[in-house]
């Protein structure tokens, strides 16, 4: 992954936690029975394809129901801060 997408996956994911789900745009928001993931790659390319199709991570379509994910205030960890971690693991590997 080239370090150019790596920030623009970490502005989407910082763009997108910020989305009001009761002002998103239908075209804003991934049904995730479309999501196709490659089983056969590792935990990280997974996660990384999955960031990359949604058009927010933090908002998707179950048949016709908009979900939301939100994370605890009180966390030790961001969800950017996770994902992070993980893209970095992901870059020493090669």
């Amino acid at each position: 992954m080239e370090s150019q997408q790596i920030y623009q996956l970490i502005d989407k994911i910082e763009k997108g936690k910020k989305i009001d789900i009761n002002l998103a745009q239908d075209n804003e928001i991934t049904d995730i029975s479309n999501v196709k993931i490659d089983s056969t790659k590792n935990s990280i390319d997974r996660i990384i394809d999955f960031l990359l199709y949604m058009k927010n991570p933090y908002l998707y379509k179950v048949n016709d129901v908009v979900v939301q994910i939100d994370f605890a205030d009180n966390s030790n960890i961001t969800a950017l801060e996770c994902i992070s971690t993980a893209m970095k693991n992901e870059c020493q590997m090669y």
